[in-house]
């Protein structure tokens, strides 16, 4: 009898390990993570909205970075922070904005110069910052969220989705680094450059 019953069981447990959402792998590990059910789906007709000019190369740097890999022509709209506070911030973090829209815009709520706080919905995705440094780190986050071809130099094919997410960070630590051992293993130019641009 007691075996009939452990079947049962050990079925159901196998069975809810299976239903866990996979577990997002971020390096570094921000501060908080919360996940969502679904989806942002980047698509040919969507737009990359800059509330800052400050922001526009950082802008320009991820809609060639997001160009190279996918094929897709991202528009860049920029906008004046002050003239749609409310029209695209607000509405962006409540799910209601134009669709496929991501949006760059500095924040004066981020207390930490490096901090960001990044928010993935199936609409729409916003990072905010407090400073410029702020949105590169926060860049650097959300590639990781894409699959694994957006580091591709080269058109390539992939289902370019990003989990729906709200992700918090800031240095916890005064210093940051990477080590790259370059006494136990040769490094090209090329690579060591790419290490340096994930830092």
């Amino acid at each position: 009898m007691k075996k009939l019953f452990l079947l049962p069981a050990l079925l159901f447990v196998t069975i809810l390990s299976f239903s866990q959402q996979p577990v997002l792998s971020l390096i570094p590990e921000p501060v908080s993570v919360q996940q969502g059910n679904g989806y942002f789906t980047l698509r040919g007709n969507t737009r990359l909205v800059v509330l800052n000019s400050s922001l526009d190369t950082l802008a320009l740097q991820l809609a060639d970075r997001l160009q190279r890999a996918t094929g897709y022509k991202i528009a860049l709209a920029q906008t004046k922070q002050k003239a749609l506070p409310k029209t695209i911030t607000t509405s962006v973090s409540s799910g209601t904005a134009a669709a496929n829209t991501i949006v760059l815009a500095l924040s004066s709520s981020i207390k930490s110069s490096e901090g960001y706080e990044l928010n993935v919905t199936k609409n729409n995705i916003e990072l905010r910052a407090a400073t410029p440094a702020g949105i590169f780190y926060g860049i650097q986050t959300l590639l990781q969220l894409f699959p694994k071809e957006i580091e591709s130099l080269s058109t390539a094919s992939a289902k370019w989705q990003v989990p729906v997410v709200k992700i918090s960070d800031y240095p916890r630590f005064g210093w940051r680094g990477l080590m790259l051992d370059v006494s136990r293993h040769f490094f090209s130019k090329q690579d060591v450059k790419t290490f340096i641009d994930n830092m």
